[in-house]
């Protein structure tokens, strides 16, 4: 059967073979080993998704063995996920005028498909059974995601690429939240100070930023940055997030390089469910560091990144000063990216809407990024920055007061235009 056939059978969309024209492997002639029983029972008990959705996952995987199409669909979706972590992905189909609501139990059993793949890459690594029980987690956050938007168990498709990474065993939960490792691929220098220890970033070279000081795709001004034996120029990033367009002199005998674009880091996911307490925040950006440098001590690792979240959106901290986001956001080094406008609404509603003043306001949350939306305004993202240094000083933004010192002693002042 191939690709056209299977998508005349199914009723996929038209460009559905030429978007997975790339995906080989025959699926085998036994029952696909993800959609037996007792594999996808124990893979959704590993990943700590409660026994109600077991009478969805039998439901549905017969339904999918009952019909040799949407058999050879289920295990070419598997094959293109995890067989080649790198290979590009079509959009998924849609399969709600097949399974009705339970089409995204179809994805949530792919899902499960890369838990045994998953543990042996864990186990290779060195990695202790219970961290990589907790990183498996992922799946039963995602499956929450499905109940927030349509009230029955399921996987939304669009999250299925991101599942990749505990397949490849690359993603580790260390408490309340989960690191990689990653190489920088934001544009920034960041410069400590010999005497003080204070942290100060600078733009990259060739980015353009708004009148705001926050990147923009085109008619902008631009940073420049250059390091020498006599000077470090640059433009200053204000650890709220904001690029200043004032031109300043480094140093190098007093400030020396920490981190840069192509430098390795402790790449930060934050995953849905449970609160972002500062207190949690912290506790798991120290067992990331221990963690870290037990597995690679061959690499020095200063900081961890995220390098673009909605979750870091100063917005909030005007709208919500209290809440744990905000508090969280003081602590950090944030720089900014380029945003889309709707960022953070997908993750929070679970759902697109035509006309977002539809959607519920039922948070703090919600209401907050509803305000903006509603009213016209973009949401925003930021990268952020934590180095191992300040742990110590969690609790105090160690950065605000590092640059509050700086431009007291007069950093904007030595610029040129």
């Amino acid at each position: 059967m191939d690709l056209s056939e299977l998508a005349v059978g199914l009723g996929l969309p038209r460009e559905f073979p030429e978007q997975w024209a790339a995906v080989s492997g025959e699926a085998p002639d036994a029952t696909p080993f993800f959609l037996r029983d007792e594999y996808f029972l124990e893979a959704r008990e590993f990943c700590g998704l409660d026994a109600g959705v077991d009478d969805a996952l039998r439901r549905t995987a017969a339904q999918i063995l009952a019909d040799q199409r949407l058999t050879r669909l289920a295990w070419l979706a598997h094959h293109a996920l995890f067989a080649d972590f790198e290979a590009p992905l079509g959009p998924w189909p849609s399969l709600d005028h097949l399974l009705g609501e339970d089409a995204g139990v179809f994805y949530l059993l792919v899902a499960l498909g890369m838990v045994g793949q998953a543990r042996e890459a864990y186990v290779r690594r060195g990695v202790p059974a219970d961290i990589a029980r907790d990183s498996c987690r992922e799946v039963a956050c995602f499956c929450g995601n499905h109940q927030v938007s349509h009230g029955t168990p399921g996987l939304h498709a669009r999250q299925l690429a991101w599942l990749r990474n505990y397949a490849a065993g690359r993603m580790y939960r260390l408490g309340r939240l989960e690191y990689r490792l990653e190489k920088l691929g934001a544009k920034l220098h960041v410069f400590r100070d010999r005497k003080s220890g204070d942290k100060l970033a600078l733009a990259g070279e060739g980015q353009q930023f708004g009148a705001d000081g926050r990147p923009v795709a085109e008619g902008g001004w631009t940073a420049s940055f250059k390091a020498g034996a006599d000077a470090i120029e640059g433009y200053p990033i204000n650890p709220e997030g904001v690029v200043v367009q004032s031109l300043v002199s480094l140093d190098p005998r007093s400030w020396e390089p920490l981190l840069a674009t192509g430098d390795w880091i402790l790449d930060m996911h934050i995953p849905a469910g449970g609160g972002l307490t500062p207190e949690a925040c912290h506790d798991s950006s120290r067992r990331a560091f221990e963690f870290f440098h037990q597995l690679h001590p061959e690499l020095k690792l200063p900081a961890i990144c995220c390098q673009c979240s909605w979750i870091f959106n100063t917005q909030f901290e005007e709208a919500l000063p209290n809440s744990n986001l905000a508090k969280f956001d003081r602590e950090l080094y944030l720089y900014p990216v380029l945003s889309k406008g709707d960022d953070g609404l997908w993750f929070v509603f679970c759902k697109d809407y035509a006309d977002w003043s539809e959607a519920p306001r039922d948070s703090s949350l919600r209401r907050a990024m509803l305000d903006v939306v509603c009213s016209g305004g973009k949401l925003r993202s930021a990268g952020m920055l934590l180095f191992e240094e300040e742990l110590p000083l969690f609790g105090s933004s160690p950065y605000r007061q590092a640059w509050r010192r700086l431009v007291k002693e007069g950093l904007s002042l030595p610029t040129r235009s």
